[in-house]
């Protein structure tokens, strides 16, 4: 794997990304909206939901969660921008250069994942700023479900620009992620307060685990080793959507995914 490759598609990839002022609307502007709205609000419902009581703020479940269910809307914004290249026929050169695979997804992925990794950055500091977020668990743990969220959002992405066929159905398929996982994994409400039936299965989408780790380091206090298990479910769905997608998404196999 060499890095001048590396540089250069990631570079370019940047640059597109930076240019989309989407961007900046939906997973910044918007998530922080939301957050000053719903914070004080949340308060009643979150002191019930969680062990901390009266010390847990609104904003200790606000912040995360509404963190969280935008976070995931940077699956669309990746997966669209593969297939942009592919619009603009520059996804055969990629194919017809010397560059791996592993250097183009690579290359392609670490913007959108550093952009990820910045705007749930910028979340937090927003709510420890202007709101009542608090940091009261453990950093290590925080660094921990930070990187975790990142990676399946980013395995995720390279699932559906795998296995879809058109950016319309990417958009379709995000949001249905972003926001249908976002409400029944508790982005939006905790858990405990949603119908009996959602609670079932909210374990099996990954949101539930990233705002059930993210809140709890920041508002419940909770150690490293507490959220160890809630990173260790996103971690490893992050490899089993990596291998699923894996074949298809090598260079000699794109046409096939494009049919």
């Amino acid at each position: 794997m060499r890095l001048d490759r590396l540089a250069v598609i990631g570079g370019n990839e940047w640059r597109m990304l930076w240019k989309d002022q989407a961007v900046v609307m939906l997973l910044i502007v918007t998530p922080a909206v939301m957050m000053g709205i719903m914070a004080d609000g949340l308060a009643p419902v979150v002191r019930e939901s969680f062990d901390a009581g009266a010390s847990m703020s609104g904003a200790d479940f606000a912040v995360p969660g509404f963190t969280v269910m935008f976070a995931f809307f940077m699956t669309g914004f990746m997966g669209n921008g593969f297939f942009l290249e592919r619009g603009w026929g520059t996804w055969q050169r990629l194919r017809a250069s010397s560059a791996r695979s592993a250097e183009v997804l690579l290359g392609k992925t670490a913007p959108y994942a550093a952009v990820s990794t910045l705007q749930i950055l910028l979340m937090l500091a927003f709510g420890w700023l202007v709101l009542d977020l608090h940091l009261r668990g453990s950093v290590a743990g925080l660094v921990l479900m930070i990187v975790a969220v990142v990676a399946v959002i980013m395995a995720i992405a390279l699932f559906l620009v795998a296995h879809c066929g058109s950016s319309q159905q990417i958009s379709a398929l995000t949001n249905l992620v972003g926001i249908v996982g976002g409400v029944i994994g508790g982005a939006f409400l905790p858990v405990d307060s949603l119908p009996g039936w959602t609670q079932a299965v909210a374990y099996v989408t990954p949101q539930y685990w990233a705002v059930d780790g993210l809140s709890g380091v920041l508002g419940a206090g909770d150690g490293l080793a507490d959220v160890v298990p809630n990173a260790a479910v996103l971690l490893g769905a992050a490899v089993v959507l990596i291998a699923l997608s894996a074949r298809r998404l090598s260079l000699t196999e794109q046409e096939r995914v494009a049919a």
